[in-house]
């Protein structure tokens, strides 16, 4: 079945932990939800390169943005999740079975995130 990405971008920690909480009560597995953020002691850099899958890609802006996109619009997605980490924000990102992305669209919109995008993974 075909896997559906969603991104969404909160402003603080508090905000992206309780739409993940409300994903988990809604049966999406724990690894398929993942937070980014940067925290006081590390870069922005180290925070989006978690030991995670999202290494195997070839980085984390290039599967968070898909690799099909042109160079103008990959920076510019680069530009925008990198500020948000940076300035204190946390991108949550849920990969999911195509059947499930409704409930993950409807938890997340509820949460009312920033920014929202969905793609196929």
């Amino acid at each position: 079945m075909a896997r559906q990405a969603t991104v969404a971008i909160f402003s603080n920690a508090k905000e992206a932990q309780a739409a993940a909480d409300d994903l988990l009560g809604k049966e999406i597995e724990p690894d398929d939800i993942k937070q980014y953020a940067r925290k006081p002691d590390r870069s922005t850099a180290a925070a989006i390169t978690p030991a995670n899958e999202l290494q195997l890609h070839k980085s984390f802006w290039n599967w968070l943005s898909g690799s099909k996109e042109t160079e103008e619009a990959y920076d510019e997605y680069h530009g925008r999740y990198d500020k948000v980490v940076h300035d204190g924000g946390v991108i949550l990102t849920v990969v999911v079975d195509a059947a499930l992305q409704p409930v993950v669209d409807g938890v997340l919109r509820s949460h009312h995130p920033t920014d929202l995008l969905v793609r196929a993974s």
